[in-house]
């Protein structure tokens, strides 16, 4: 299953033109945008440009500290984490909102460590401290670092931080900083079921 993901927009033309050309060359399975889009308008005219580039994908999305609007009226195909995890092809996709990332450090996954091995989160802020530096600060979220060690996810994408896009290991989670704010166009994540597995196709 082939995962095209971008975060940070920033309302600019040229970006939605590109990820929408590089979705026509890949026809992802789905796609993950992980925030700041900055406007509705230009949220449905980015929508609206993958659909039309015939990818044919489910779209997942999780808002960033510049989407100031509502999600509500997406197309039946877009879906917003914030409001209930996604699955699609027995992976799990989710935000930090969702309950099994809502553990402190009391608390556990009731023995169950397998738990985040089909599950991608999906958060506009980096953990704590990985791929999160901007200004001589991490900038990153304290809630996705706990989420990273607890859960251990196969994947975290996120944005956010527009100087550190690439990608990063933290234990057994491969955290993906998607944004394209400062260069780039998009990154691609393969994920099969048979054992649950993934791959990091490439940085575009």
């Amino acid at each position: 299953m082939k995962i095209l993901c971008a975060a940070d927009f920033h309302d600019n033309d040229g970006k939605i033109t590109r990820f929408a050309e590089l979705a026509m060359r890949m026809l992802p399975d789905a796609v993950v945008l992980a925030g700041d889009f900055a406007s509705r308008k230009k949220l449905d005219a980015l929508l609206s440009s993958i659909a039309d580039a015939g990818a044919g994908a489910d779209i997942m999305l999780a808002k960033g500290n510049m989407d100031l609007f509502d999600f509500d009226g997406l197309p039946s195909h877009a879906h917003d984490l914030s409001k209930g995890d996604f699955e699609m092809n027995r992976w799990r996709f989710c935000t930090l909102s969702h309950p099994c990332c809502n553990m402190h450090d009391s608390e556990s996954t009731g023995g169950d460590d397998t738990i985040g091995k089909r599950t991608v989160i999906v958060s506009h802020y980096p953990p704590h401290g990985i791929l999160d530096n901007a200004f001589w600060e991490h900038i990153g979220s304290t809630d996705g670092r706990r989420a990273v060690e607890k859960i251990r996810p196969a994947y975290y994408v996120c944005g956010h931080s527009h100087e550190n896009r690439g990608t990063e290991k933290c234990g057994s989670t491969t955290v993906v900083n998607c944004s394209i704010g400062k260069n780039g166009i998009g990154t691609v994540i393969d994920l099969e079921n048979e054992p649950p597995r993934s791959k990091l196709r490439g940085i575009w």
